[in-house]
């Protein structure tokens, strides 16, 4: 036994060196020699899963034979490997059967978390709840509360959740981005709003929500140029991220700042999220306000409006009803003669009668 306690230490040591392979290597020894050892069998599983092996983690974990509280370690461990594994039915399954045996503040935020990946919010927030009866003041069920009432648009609420996660941990850096963006959409507290995303930031520079965040917010206060900073930003972090293209794209656009990028923006939100209506919506919108090509515009919107978005299908409608006229419909048409016009990029041109729509210094259209 004490040669089995030497291995045991030598592999505590490991883990907290951070060599988490041979960690697990040297539990593994552990159990070899002592094939009922709990304690070795939860290391070795937790070491494992971290290294992402998650088929041998669960094996590990399911040797474990002891305590309740042992097993209940166990099954969430196994709820975590699947969880990593977005494997939600069976990680709920695991976590159910954990808090079977040990009921824990942090099974009941696991439980929830998965929940909420099968789009069952209700049960999600009621999980939380659970976490909180238990210790009312944990930040991580404070905090993923106040997401699911982001999420709603009930921003009061998210608001007293994330200020008392806040209030736990003063640096939880994203409770502080989403703090920020909360309190943002209420359009009542934007210096606040602003403070709190600049020190999530600070605090944690990778993480890209509080990039784009804040990207919204200073794009709403007219800072185009510190809104495109960290909108690149966000974009190292999250090179395939749809939504920070998608936002860039349509803030660039919008503000005709680099066109040529804006438009190539925009047609990567689409390409990375083809069926995401709100990257339609924007590609269709700015081509068709923009750029003033209707046709192409109206392609993307229709997709859009096809998917349920709201504000697509009541500006199709408008278009159809004739209420509204846009630009690219005034100049596609000659209004000398009828003709179809030519786009020339910089001008409308048309080869029927030779009008020019473009307006020199003086403000007289060239024909």
């Amino acid at each position: 036994m004490s040669n089995n306690q030497e291995i045991f230490d030598r592999a505590v040591a490991a883990e907290e060196s951070g060599d988490l392979a041979r960690a697990s290597w040297l539990y593994r020894k552990c159990t070899q020699l002592n094939p009922t050892w709990d304690e070795a069998w939860i290391l070795c599983a937790q070491a494992l899963m971290h290294l992402k092996r998650f088929d041998e983690s669960r094996d590990a974990a399911a040797h474990v034979s002891g305590t309740p509280k042992d097993r209940a370690t166990a099954q969430q461990l196994i709820g975590r490997c699947y969880q990593d594994q977005e494997d939600w039915p069976r990680a709920e399954t695991a976590f159910r059967e954990s808090l079977a045996l040990d009921v824990r503040v942090t099974t009941w935020v696991f439980l929830g978390l998965v929940i909420s990946a099968q789009n069952r919010g209700d049960e999600a927030i009621a999980a939380y709840q659970q976490a909180l009866t238990i210790e009312p003041d944990y930040e991580e069920a404070h905090y993923n509360l106040g997401c699911h009432y982001s999420l709603r648009r009930e921003y009061e609420k998210a608001i007293a959740h994330f200020r008392e996660a806040i209030k736990k941990d003063p640096d939880y850096a994203l409770a502080l981005a989403e703090l920020g963006y909360a309190l943002y959409c209420t359009g009542t507290q934007g210096d606040e709003a602003r403070q709190l995303l600049e020190r999530s930031v600070r605090l944690n520079p990778e993480y890209g929500w509080s990039r784009i965040y804040l990207a919204n917010l200073l794009e709403a206060q007219s800072e185009i140029d510190a809104a495109t900073v960290q909108y690149e930003a966000a974009l190292k972090i999250w090179p395939d991220s749809a939504l920070a293209h998608s936002h860039f794209g349509n803030m660039l656009a919008k503000h005709r700042r680099d066109l040529d990028r804006a438009k190539h923006l925009l047609k990567m939100g689409v390409k990375l999220e083809p069926d995401n209506p709100w990257h339609l919506f924007f590609l269709g919108y700015d081509l068709m306000f923009c750029w003033h090509r209707r046709r192409d515009g109206a392609k993307y919107l229709r997709k859009a409006a096809q998917l349920g978005h709201k504000k697509s299908q009541r500006l199709l409608e408008r278009l159809a009803s004739g209420s509204y006229t846009p630009k690219a419909d005034r100049v596609e048409c000659c209004l000398e003669c009828g003709e179809p016009m030519k786009n020339r990029g910089s001008h409308w041109w048309c080869p029927g009668c030779g009008s020019d729509l473009r307006t020199p210094a003086d403000g007289r259209k060239l024909k």
